[in-house]
């Protein structure tokens, strides 16, 4: 049985695959004989909260990154007897974090642009980083030689005549320079651990035989956003299952998954027996717009659709103007008694303005809203805040300086004292550089309480204590440990510290591997300060399944929450954020895909139509999701005074009455 499901956005696809591998447990299929492979860690929790686990033994329910990185644990030796490049021998990987391979790329980067590499960009090291680990990334996914990066990318723009070959060997030598000084440490991440993967573990005929014992069932949900070389895996085991069942959502692929739209479309579902669920029947209103506006985006056809439920406001002169009405708009909807969880806003990119503003209606009146696309930052806990400023003074690194408010919030948190305490201590100390000294100031210690006084004293005591050659990591167990363990309930806060704890033990293991950096405590608290993001919490993430909140979005974080909506509020339509962009002097994501022949030049006529197949996607998953009105707002001009255009709004312009 080799079986593809497909249907539309909303016509119950993870429902269907949820009931029939209910079914197969329920018919006396062990679980451990069937693998499911899930698009993220929101659905994995979705699939295990809905399974029936009285009926289930060992539930094998993984994301694609998920199951490669449990295989490679279990058959790390299997690797270390295959790969020559891995040198330090150790009993299992170690996975390394976006924010310690970004911060070893933009070393390396830094490193070759000093022997004059990639002369003439103006980029930052940090930036450059990022592009290159996106093409590791884009290589890996479609199974193509991460040595052939540059020679790919070069091939794809050599009508353009300013480019030269010599740049893309210095950013090939880059890139494979990276990889394996990372192998050589016995070090992965997600890229790489496709990598390994496909070419050890895939190619040993124990681990074939192994998987061949263990998988009996493969059970595939959101077919759509599978890479091509997760197509490459559904095909492998798809040649011995006893049985095999995709699900494949018919508007097609959007976002980094774009990417493997032919692949899936012209070598995966052929060989699988079709299956059609019914219609998404709450998409019916909105049918016949989204049918016509899809025709004039990807043919430029100037079609009109009349539909009295899509309301626009689209010639605003400036975004200000356009979130007043948002927001107005928003109340006004609360007040004709529309449920919270009802309306829906989508933004492009993360509008502070109108986080702040929903933000506010529903403290006014005392209902749940959530950003759904935004992770805190880590310092935003104030725990983790503390133990960074503690981190500074202890360390006192010459590059990173505290701040006279970093200080007094600092005091009122470990210290507990009064704000105005604070602020004098907190001047105090601006006068000796932010040193923790015991304080001798006749006239401020008359001024500060006394017990308040003596717990600094004790603090100052406590720092001096501790071994200076210790590391991030057992610094911040050694002051969790003293001043927070117990202050609070709350598991955010636990798990925020615990985070922080784990995070530095980890970046700084990895760090001390590579001579290139001189100080990953440094490095560390460097990357904590520029603004590092928070994971979401199992809580996070149950919120946003629950549904029950009124919502901001960016399209894709909102695709991903699977809600549906009486309201969708778009705003900001005529900015270009709202159609995928990959293609720059260092990126062709398009270019790196197995099945792209090398050579054949991506043109703009190509870019244009691949923009128009992402945006096609996104737009009919959003118009099926709601089921009584649409609001259509846009801006004019952007904030920085240009006149903005979109294929979005074009579209609509041709469409809208």
């Amino acid at each position: 049985m080799r079986r593809v499901i497909l249907g539309e956005t909303g016509s119950g696809k993870t429902e269907n695959a949820i009931k029939r591998y209910c079914r197969m447990l329920s018919d006396g299929i062990n679980s451990n004989d069937i693998l499911v492979l899930v698009a993220n860690r929101t659905e994995r929790i979705k699939w295990m909260k809905t399974v029936d686990f009285q009926v289930a033994s060992q539930l094998r329910i993984f994301s694609y990154f998920g199951f490669i990185q449990r295989e490679l644990k279990l058959f790390w030796p299997v690797v270390l007897q295959k790969c020559s490049l891995i040198k330090k021998h150790e009993i299992e990987p170690v996975f390394m974090h976006y924010e310690a391979s970004q911060s070893l790329m933009s070393k390396t980067v830094e490193f070759y642009r000093k022997k004059d590499y990639l002369k003439g960009i103006i980029s930052s090291d940090e930036e450059i980083a990022r592009k290159l680990l996106s093409n590791i990334t884009g290589a890996s996914l479609s199974n193509t030689s991460y040595r052939k990066i540059g020679e790919r990318i070069y091939k794809s723009k050599i009508e353009d005549e300013k480019l030269e070959i010599e740049f893309y060997k210095e950013m090939n030598e880059i890139t494979v320079r990276y990889i394996e000084r990372i192998l050589e440490e016995g070090i992965v991440d997600n890229a790489v651990s496709i990598y390994l993967y496909f070419n050890y573990l895939l190619k040993d005929e124990k681990y074939l035989e192994y998987l061949q014992n263990n998988v009996k069932y493969l059970v595939v949900d959101n077919l759509e956003n599978v890479s091509i070389s997760q197509g490459d895996f559904i095909m492998e085991l798809s040649k011995w299952v006893k049985g095999s069942i995709l699900y494949y959502n018919t508007d097609g692929p959007y976002g980094i998954y774009q990417f493997s739209r032919n692949y899936i479309e012209k070598e995966l579902l052929p060989n699988f027996q079709e299956e059609r669920l019914e219609k998404n029947e709450d998409a019916e209103k909105f049918r016949e717009f989204i049918e016509v506006l899809s025709k004039n985006l990807m043919l430029d056809t100037e079609e009109r659709s009349e539909n009295q439920d899509i309301k626009t406001d689209l010639e605003n002169e400036f975004r200000s103007k356009e979130d007043k009405k948002v927001l107005r708009l928003v109340a006004e909807l609360l007040e004709q008694g529309v449920p919270v969880n009802e309306i829906s806003v989508i933004t492009p990119r993360y509008n502070v303005t109108l986080d702040f503003g929903l933000s506010r209606i529903s403290e006014k009146r005392d209902i749940k809203y959530l950003y759904t696309s935004k992770n805190d930052k880590v310092t935003d806990n104030p725990y983790v805040f503390a133990l960074t400023i503690f981190a500074l003074v202890f360390y006192r690194f010459d590059k990173i300086r505290i701040n006279y408010d970093e200080m007094k919030v600092f005091i009122n948190i470990v210290l507990q004292m009064d704000l105005i305490s604070s602020a004098l201590l907190a001047d105090y100390l601006s006068k000796r550089d932010y040193r923790l000294e015991k304080v001798e100031d006749k006239q401020l210690l008359k001024r500060l309480p006394k017990e308040k006084i003596e717990e600094y004293n004790n603090m100052v005591e406590f720092v001096e204590s501790l071994d200076r050659e210790m590391t991030i990591n057992q610094f911040f167990t050694s002051v969790y440990l003293e001043y927070f363990v117990g202050r609070s309930d709350d598991a955010k806060d636990i798990k925020a510290c615990r985070e922080l704890m784990d995070s530095s033990e980890d970046f700084v293991r990895v760090m001390e591997s590579f001579q290139m950096l001189k100080d990953a405590n440094y490095e560390f608290i460097k990357f904590i300060r520029e603004g590092a993001k928070t994971t979401p919490t199992l809580e996070d993430i149950g919120v946003k399944l629950e549904g029950g909140f009124m919502s901001l979005s960016t399209p894709g974080s909102f695709i991903g929450t699977g809600r549906k909506s009486r309201v969708l509020i778009l705003t900001d339509v005529r900015n270009p954020l709202y159609t995928l962009k990959s293609y720059n002097e260092f990126q062709n994501l398009w270019s790196l895909n197995k099945d792209w022949p090398v050579g054949r030049v991506f043109t703009g006529e190509d870019e244009l139509q691949m923009e128009k197949l992402d945006l096609d996607a996104v737009l009919k998953r959003l118009f099926k999701s709601v089921t009584e009105e649409v609001y259509l707002f846009g801006t004019i001009y952007s904030g920085r005074g240009m006149e903005q255009h979109s294929l979005f709004y074009d579209a609509l312009l041709r469409t809208l009455d």
